[in-house]
């Protein structure tokens, strides 16, 4: 198999001859074996700080795809229900299901989701709308692509994800 154009960078060719051929491209000058995360424990947690800011926004539990009104291409100063699940679940990832630790911020989206799916939306499944304004949590009403149906199992998963946090907690109040 030669190289051509369209090949990528770096190539690992799939099944084939005996032995396999060669991987083509800058692909056998790399180290694939890892030691450590390959960052220092102050690059974390300067990256944790940033994500941390985006949780949370104003105290209503809302997620923040991006804490500027000025993002180019426009303003992202929404919340993405999938995008907010993910973020929530990921937040309890990275303080290792402690209920110590998450239960503020959690019981806040948890806030923050109750508020959304009440509200009121004369042309959608508001359960299934992808972006809510922040801080009141009405759904955004400009075009946008509808529905979005991953948003409701991930919100579902993540939620359960915390209820069972609370449960192996004892905190089954």
């Amino acid at each position: 198999m030669g190289e051509s154009n369209d090949t990528p960078w770096c190539f690992h060719p799939g099944d084939g001859p005996t032995p396999p051929p060669q991987p083509t491209g800058d692909c056998g000058t790399y180290d694939w074996s890892a030691t450590d995360p390959g960052f220092t424990d102050d690059f974390y947690d300067s990256m944790y700080t940033i994500y941390m800011g985006n949780l949370n926004i104003q105290g209503t539990g809302a997620v923040v795809a991006a804490p500027d009104h000025n993002t180019p291409g426009g303003s992202y100063f929404f919340h993405w229900m999938r995008d907010g699940a993910l973020s929530m679940d990921v937040f309890m990832d990275l303080n290792d299901r402690d209920p110590t630790k998450i239960k503020e911020n959690m019981d806040a989206y948890v806030k923050w989701v109750n508020n959304t799916q009440n509200q009121k939306d004369d042309n959608n499944d508001v359960r299934i709308e992808p972006k809510f304004e922040i801080p009141s949590g009405a759904p955004y009403t400009g075009g946008w692509c509808r529905p979005q149906t991953d948003g409701p199992g991930l919100r579902a998963r993540t939620l359960s994800n915390y209820g069972n946090v609370l449960v192996k907690a004892g905190l089954k109040d």
